[in-house]
């Protein structure tokens, strides 16, 4: 399976990823940027323990051709429907993937 933006249909993005267990950390780099049409890509994801739940915070820095209106569409397509529907889709897989890892 694989994943095509819009921005660059067909790019294939590579990604670095550093996890640190211990922090409950993932630190994510795009490691290349202009050949998917970006300036630049990186950030990190943080898990923190709310009891029985599960708080997942995502820090993303990233830079492209549109990116100001994409931030700010309202709208399927733009940011804050891509995030919500992503988001989504992670707790489908996981809820799916949960039974394996709970043994």
């Amino acid at each position: 399976m694989s994943n095509e933006y819009s921005n660059k249909p067909r790019a294939i993005f590579k990604w670095q990823t550093t996890l640190l267990p211990d922090q409950h950390l993932l630190q994510f780099m795009l490691l290349n940027p202009q050949e998917c049409g970006q300036k630049y890509h990186y950030g990190y994801i943080q898990l923190e323990a709310l009891g029985s739940r599960t708080r997942v915070t995502q820090v993303a820095y990233f830079d492209f051709f549109g990116v100001s209106i994409w931030v700010n569409y309202p709208f399927y397509g733009g940011m804050s429907y891509f995030l919500k529907y992503t988001a989504s889709w992670e707790q489908q897989t996981i809820l799916k993937l949960k039974e394996i890892y709970d043994k």
